[in-house]
């Protein structure tokens, strides 16, 4: 998971030609604590299915919401944890709350599914 800020968020969504998955996340949190190894564990659980290879790939990021509130605000952010999958620039999934990695991963290879 890489962390990035308020431009360098905007740039990779509108300029991905695959999917971006995204985790907004606050460092005083409590669930975004225990959320983090989850987020992680996503990651594996997608890189390891061979199935979920989609066209131009997924990177996943995080964004601390309380560094930058610019994109947390333009994308109507209200909770933390929450999860975006954006495909192209559109966003196309959106989960509030600290889900378990292999629930979520579901979810998000459903929807990626269905867009390729």
């Amino acid at each position: 998971m890489k962390y990035v800020n308020d431009a360098q968020l905007e740039a990779r969504i509108s300029n991905a030609d695959g999917f971006v998955l995204v985790a907004f996340l606050s460092s005083d949190s409590e669930p975004c604590k225990h959320f983090r190894p989850e987020y992680h564990e996503i990651e594996d659980i997608l890189s390891r299915n061979a199935g979920f290879n989609p066209p131009g790939g997924m990177v996943t990021l995080a964004i601390d919401v309380d560094e930058n509130p610019s994109e947390t605000a333009s994308l109507a952010v209200t909770a933390v944890p929450t999860t975006l999958l954006f495909h192209k620039g559109e966003e196309i999934g959106r989960w509030e709350g600290p889900y378990n990695a292999p629930s979520l991963a579901t979810r998000i290879a459903d929807i990626v599914k269905k867009r390729v």
